[in-house]
């Protein structure tokens, strides 16, 4: 390996790098989302209470985050490498506990409404905990390591756009998933002791474990994709603890740095409260004044409304950005832009209207929002990696003396991890903080269209504020 030379992700790495995220996202986004819905009809405890889990799961992973960032960051290289066998000590625990969740081992006596059940209120929350923390490291291992293994511009923008495909093709999986089961069962007489209920626990079940394994071969491939030989070349210097999470005020001095944390929380705000309102929207909001069969249909369509639309308005903007040049800045902002003007025409299911012209307006209003939530991948991190450089480039000016040159290398491999356990604790903070307002909102509201859509269009609001920040951003991309 040439040293003086910008280190790449190509080929078979490239693929087996991005596969470790596609990895969690192929379960996480069922257990993130589908389990409140889960815990919330099938196991018949109260929406609050279930929406609590989600936030015990966003805040331990937004703690986790700093500190295994910092953690990674002080962590001298070894034999396997400095962040990859953190891949492996995480993935048993993610494992088991990914299955486990939808296996309550104490579920609510029948009920004519939901209930304060504690045995499944604890095992959702305990769970929701431990699982968290295993995929906070596996994630934040992953992330922290790519300013080091990718370190030019094209090959970030490759390999962003690799992952926003494979994201999406994630969410094909983990969203439709759910929707599928909706489409097949009563969602109002769907508890746990009824015919629907039982049905839904084996296809929920079933679903999860099938995707937990293929997650977990995709994590190993990305294991072994990650060369990090590099660090035999580097200069090591531990650091006691106290100086290591020292460290983490460092990334807020960082102005640009920043403003794009800003924008994450927004982001994460507006996200949050789409995962969690779309299937009530599509059941409730939707489907009000319809025939059985047609709100049947209404869950199957959805998964056709993603996965076209998703994948459309991604060759949509990858076309736009290349016609500007690959101007990584420009096209982000007319992302966000049209981001939130979508997002705001959600308002018009306020408002009944025929079958028809309900599965049109939700294609034309949901599936551009949804094109834009996705394509937006392809930017971000780009604008991430490039931070990072720029401050390690700044850091190893001020630590150079005329004896001793501080590479930029160097640097990036202490600091990587507390940028980015900044940006997963700012999106794990705002998405618990989230469920847990959304969750005491539709609790008693649940079946209730004009609460649902209300929950479903405030992300408008969000998803303005990224934008303008989003605007205010400088830094060299290069």
């Amino acid at each position: 390996m040439n040293e003086n030379k910008p280190r790449e992700l190509l080929g078979w790495r490239m693929y087996g790098y991005a596969f470790g995220n596609f990895g969690l996202m192929l379960v996480g986004m069922i257990t993130g989302s589908y389990s409140i819905i889960y815990y919330t009809y099938v196991v018949n405890i109260d929406f609050g209470y279930a929406s609590i889990g989600s936030s015990i799961a966003m805040l331990t992973m937004a703690f986790s985050s700093i500190i295994f960032g910092v953690l990674l960051d002080n962590k001298k290289p070894g034999k396997l490498g400095k962040r990859r066998p953190f891949i492996l000590l995480g993935l048993p625990l993610w494992v088991l506990t990914t299955i486990l969740i939808w296996l309550p081992p104490d579920k609510p006596p029948e009920s004519l409404g939901t209930v304060i059940h504690w045995p499944a209120i604890l095992w959702l929350w305990g769970l929701s905990f431990i699982r968290a923390l295993s995929r906070s490291l596996i994630m934040i291992s992953l992330s922290s390591m790519l300013p080091e293994q990718s370190q030019t511009l094209k090959n970030r923008e490759d390999l962003a756009y690799l992952q926003t495909k494979l994201m999406i093709i994630s969410s094909v999986f983990s969203v439709g998933i759910p929707m599928v089961l909706s489409s097949l069962i009563d969602i109002d007489t769907s508890q746990h002791w009824t015919a629907d209920g039982e049905f839904a626990f084996i296809f929920i079940f079933t679903a999860s474990l099938i995707l937990t394994i293929l997650g977990s071969i995709f994590l190993v491939t990305s294991f072994f994709a990650v060369d990090e030989t590099f660090h035999k070349h580097l200069k090591f210097e531990k650091k006691s603890y106290s100086e290591a999470f020292i460290q983490i005020i460092r990334p807020f001095k960082d102005k640009e740095y920043r403003k794009y944390l800003g924008m994450r929380v927004f982001n994460s705000v507006g996200g949050r409260l789409v995962g969690i309102s779309v299937i009530p929207l599509v059941g409730f909001v939707l489907g009000r004044g319809k025939t059985e069969a047609q709100a049947s249909f209404l869950f199957l369509y959805y998964p056709i409304v993603s996965v076209t639309s998703k994948f459309l308005w991604l060759w949509i903007w990858r076309s736009i950005h290349k016609k500007t040049g690959s101007d990584v800045f420009k096209t982000y902002k007319w992302c966000m832009g049209v981001y939130v003007l979508s997002a705001a025409a959600e308002i018009v299911f306020f408002w009944e209207y025929s079958y028809e012209l309900t599965l049109f307006l939700f294609y034309v209003t949901f599936g551009t929002m949804l094109g834009a939530m996705y394509a937006q991948n392809m930017f971000g991190p780009p604008i991430l990696n490039a931070i990072v450089d720029e401050a390690a480039v700044k850091i190893s000016l001020e630590e150079s003396t005329q004896n001793n040159e501080v590479m930029k290398d160097q640097v990036v491999t202490r600091i990587s991890g507390s940028y980015y356990g900044l940006i997963n604790f700012s999106f794990s903070i705002g998405s618990a903080i989230t469920s847990v307002i959304v969750g005491f909102v539709l609790s008693g509201n649940e079946r209730n269209p004009f609460v649902i859509n209300a929950v479903f269009c405030s992300m408008t609001v969000f998803y303005f504020f990224s934008w303008l920040l989003l605007r205010t951003i400088k830094v060299k991309l290069e």
